[in-house]
């Protein structure tokens, strides 16, 4: 993510490569606690949600800046990740790193 003027959206895709249903309970985000200066949201996803074999879903991340920053992706801390909750029998909290810079 990249911040000039105002927001940035991506859409992230989660695709079910199973041949059950993958059962969604929650999608959220930790941000940063020690640099307020920039914030990641998740939007466009209702939750609980059934994802059929093969099939897929989406939602999106807005990462937002109230000043210059360079926001970085720390699981360790679980700072600047989200996490997907699910059914899924490997991986039911998936976590994946956010990072974001505001010029």
């Amino acid at each position: 993510y990249t911040s000039f003027t105002g927001p940035d959206e991506r859409t992230v895709t989660i695709r079910n490569v199973g041949d059950q249903d993958l059962e969604i309970s929650s999608v959220t985000v930790n941000n940063d606690f020690l640099s307020p200066s920039g914030t990641f949201t998740v939007g466009g996803i209702r939750t609980p949600v059934t994802i059929a074999p093969y099939g897929m879903d989406t939602f999106t991340i807005t990462f937002t800046a109230t000043d210059t920053t360079v926001e970085v992706g720390q699981a360790s801390l679980d700072m600047n990740v989200v996490h997907i909750l699910s059914n899924d029998p490997t991986a039911s909290d998936w976590v994946s790193s956010l990072g974001g810079i505001a010029l």
